[in-house]
């Protein structure tokens, strides 16, 4: 990548680059990452619980990290980040409030709850009082939310 000379738009050249680099990466990604339903029968048995797991740990855990590297601003993605980190609280057998999963979007919460709300919509995730404080929520995938989320990992532990 070339670094402009400072004082000459670098900071805009440069974000323009990651921003233009960041784009390409995720269209190869998404090349990769592309699973139709037939390439999936019969893979239950093929991909542990564990495993699964671990490779949503890893995919989660990648995202925090690739923001040291190019801000969360550039590649933020607050509705994947809420799936995973409610897949990870699933699979964990744990309760994910609605305000630890807002936290662990990494975006603003008015926009963590935009993202929860159209994610209800679309079926895939549900929300449950806490039985013990009314005043907190929490949040958990949908039957819909899991079986999408295990094909994916499924699917991405073949490629």
């Amino acid at each position: 990548m070339h670094r402009p000379e400072e004082g000459t738009g670098a900071d805009a050249e440069l974000l323009s680059d990651i921003a233009s680099q960041a784009l390409q990466l995720n269209s190869l990604l998404n090349t990769f990452l592309v699973a139709t339903p037939d390439s999936l029968k019969g893979s239950k048995e093929t991909v542990s619980a564990e495993d699964m797991l671990r490779t949503a740990k890893r995919i989660y855990d990648s995202r925090r990290l690739r923001e040291n590297f190019f801000g969360a601003e550039i590649l933020g993605e607050p509705g994947w980040d809420l799936i995973l980190d409610l897949y990870i609280s699933h699979a964990e057998d744990r309760q994910l409030s609605i305000t630890a999963a807002a936290i662990g979007s990494c975006a603003p919460a008015t926009t963590a709850l935009r993202w929860i709300t159209a994610l209800e919509k679309a079926g895939l995730l549900l929300r449950s009082s806490d039985v013990k404080d009314q005043r907190r929520t929490f949040l958990h995938l949908s039957p819909k939310g899991v079986g999408a989320m295990e094909d994916l990992l499924r699917a991405m532990a073949s490629i």
